[in-house]
């Protein structure tokens, strides 16, 4: 019973997104067949979950940047056109992505 309690315990932890190694305290001979067989499944679950979770971030950190890149780009082009053109154009500051004042005459 005293497993059953340390592996509901550790699934709680899991569940709340607090992942150890915990689990694999009860992996061992030592452990009954059921709690060895639910832990050993909990633990392959959150290696999973936690591997989800990583590339998730890693894919986010990827879009973020390719956002910022393309603002950048975007930026680029529109002042390109406006020099082409022979005409003023606003300039924007990229790193905060505000616009900043610049001297357009009247005409």
């Amino acid at each position: 019973m005293k497993q059953l309690n340390r592996l509901l315990e550790i699934i709680a932890n899991i569940a709340a997104g607090r992942y150890s190694n915990d689990v694999m305290e009860l992996t061992g001979p030592d452990a009954s067949e059921p709690v060895r067989t639910i832990a050993e499944a909990m633990g392959l679950m959150m290696v999973k979950v936690e591997a989800r979770e990583y590339h998730l971030e890693m894919l986010i950190k990827q879009l973020e940047e390719m956002n910022q890149q393309a603002r950048r780009n975007t930026i680029a082009t529109i002042s390109s056109m406006a020099k082409a053109l022979g005409r003023p154009c606003p300039i924007f500051d990229t790193t905060t992505n505000a616009r900043t004042a610049v001297d357009i005459p009247n005409t």
